[in-house]
């Protein structure tokens, strides 16, 4: 898995100076694990490109500030930074793919429907759980229908009070 480096800043719409400099830790990173080479640093390389682009590319300015803040948070530990990346690469963009649904639309097309072999079965009618009809009793029987008129709810009224009172 590669990913595409990141553009060397943020576009000019971007004021915000710690957006701004979180980017910039992004983007010297990168430049750095880019010498370094090796497995680790491809990985690292990928989780580091993942918090670039989320700068660039989330949706709100209020989810880029709060990237921005966890970026800072790890300043000092290039190792959580990683962790950070890998975080957003496992919980945020594996929960947006789908790597095992394996969809062909012309597999689609070519799929054929089978005769009818047999009868339709019928359907079954199972009942609900013995609980759930209780309740739906009980709840049936606490409900009256609306007073349509004034007088109508004063006399409920009534009755309440004389029956609870």
């Amino acid at each position: 898995m590669t990913a595409t480096p990141l553009p060397s800043k943020l576009s000019d719409e971007v004021k915000d100076r710690d957006i701004i400099s979180a980017y910039d830790i992004c983007v010297l990173r990168e430049r750095i694990l880019q010498v370094e080479g090796g497995k680790d640093s491809e990985d690292e390389l990928i989780h580091i490109r993942i918090l670039g682009y989320l700068i660039h590319y989330l949706p709100t300015f209020g989810a880029v500030k709060y990237l921005v803040k966890e970026i800072k948070s790890c300043l000092m530990y290039p190792s959580q930074l990683n962790e950070l990346g890998k975080m957003y690469l496992s919980h945020l963009i594996r929960a947006c793919t789908f790597p095992n649904l394996q969809f062909n639309i012309l597999d689609l097309t070519r799929s054929t429907v089978r005769a009818d072999k047999g009868r339709t079965p019928v359907p079954s009618n199972h009942t609900s759980r013995p609980s759930f009809d209780t309740i739906v009793d009980m709840i049936g029987d606490t409900l009256d229908d609306a007073p349509r008129s004034h007088a109508t709810a004063k006399k409920k009224v009534g009755l309440v009070f004389f029956f609870h009172g």
